[in-house]
């Protein structure tokens, strides 16, 4: 018999700015309390999203860097996974729950080594938001094994979880799909705000929100306005930051941009500026389905996005909600912008759908509901981790 309520600890390595992390304050807003009685264990102290008072906050007992990602931390100290690993058995000890829910690659791998670690043996559900192929060389080895010890693993799309299932040579029971909650609704007036520092003209506007990483690719959307601003005026903002802001800079600078193109450095909301774009665009080399993309299609507004693995293909309807263009090439993504920039009627048409297409798939209570069955389906199922075969 499970108790009245299943304890579930989630656990992930900060509530800092990240698709990832949003994920994690949305589950933790919005599981049912009467089902459910939710912790929350971190590797970093780091908190920007909401958590609510209700959740078991259990903070670090490591001295993991509160800025710098885990694995770069680890390449230098490589003690640091052991610490966190047996700091985060403590937390599991302590809170006794029937299901811990990890979330990002590293996280899931000090998560299956405090498992080992522990006394308690609750089920266990991984979850994996990126592409495999491009994640952490250093925990690579450890990947192999640590994912074929989750009771489930879930991907956030379904071409993920395939690329999951390979990678990892799982069953494919053992891999599900449940795509990102999204809450429309909050979104829908947070973009309603005035934005602090508006941006005088009437240019058409290009936004694109993420971390200014390799992945994301901006120098690509930077080198794609300078080609389109040599046929027609465009500006670009660009909401985040990161370790490539410097070289970005003097990219801008060199491609003779600096009035036509924003970095706007980490944005708590962003919603404004996209609902102020005419269009959203996403460069990425990779992703595994990115909440930006979602959350500007689901504000009506159309997009231009790579076709990477994995995820844009699963968001964006090619030629009705936005286009999808090839990977790394700037031409490619800057004759789609184009193309879109000089079709009014097309965008209005492009912006019905994406809200219409958007909504009933990543809507957050449609996706949380799923979660919620994945989680009792496991706290009834068999508590003690499962065994490769």
């Amino acid at each position: 018999m499970i108790p009245t309520r299943i304890r579930v600890l989630m656990i992930t390595g900060s509530l800092a700015g990240g698709g990832a992390e949003r994920v994690t304050s949305t589950l933790l807003g919005r599981l049912d309390r009467s089902r459910f009685e939710l912790g929350l264990a971190l590797l970093r102290n780091r908190i920007e999203y909401p958590v609510p008072e209700d959740v078991e906050c259990l903070l670090p007992a490591s001295s993991v860097d509160g800025q710098e990602p885990l694995a770069s931390v680890a390449r230098r100290r490589p003690w640091v996974l052991a610490q966190a690993m047996r700091a985060l058995s403590r937390q599991i000890d302590a809170f006794q729950p029937d299901v811990v829910l990890s979330n990002i690659d590293q996280v899931n791998c000090v998560t299956r080594l405090a498992l080992r670690g522990g006394g308690v043996r609750p089920a266990w559900i991984a979850r994996v938001g990126n592409n495999p192929d491009f994640e952490s060389r250093l925990l690579r080895p450890l990947r192999w094994h640590v994912y074929r010890q989750a009771n489930r693993v879930v991907a956030n799309s379904q071409q993920l979880g395939q690329a999951v299932s390979r990678f990892y040579r799982l069953p494919a029971e053992r891999v599900q799909t449940i795509g990102n909650p999204t809450d429309f609704a909050a979104i829908r007036t947070a973009a309603v705000q005035e934005i602090a520092e508006p941006w005088p003209g009437d240019e058409p506007l290009l936004v694109s929100v993420g971390r200014l990483v390799r992945q994301k690719r901006f120098d690509l959307l930077i080198d794609a306005v300078a080609r389109v601003r040599r046929h027609t005026p465009v500006r670009l903002a660009i909401c985040g930051d990161g370790p490539l802001r410097e070289s970005l800079e003097r990219q801008i600078a060199r491609e003779r941009l600096t009035a036509a193109v924003r970095l706007l450095g980490h944005c708590d909301n962003p919603y404004p500026w996209m609902q102020a774009a005419t269009l959203f665009v996403l460069s990425s080399d990779h992703e595994g389905l990115p909440n930006a993309l979602i959350e500007a299609q689901g504000l009506g507004i159309p997009a231009v996005a790579t076709c990477c693995r994995y995820g844009p293909e699963e968001i964006v309807r090619h030629g009705i909600t936005g286009l999808l263009t090839p990977v790394g090439d700037a031409s490619g993504l800057s004759a789609a912008i184009w193309r879109l920039l000089v079709d009014p009627a097309g965008r209005a048409g492009m912006a019905r759908q994406a809200v219409q297409s958007t909504l009933p798939a990543f809507d957050a209570q449609t996706v949380v509901g799923q979660w919620e069955e994945l989680i009792e389906q496991q706290a009834c199922g068999d508590r003690g981790l499962s065994r490769a075969a």
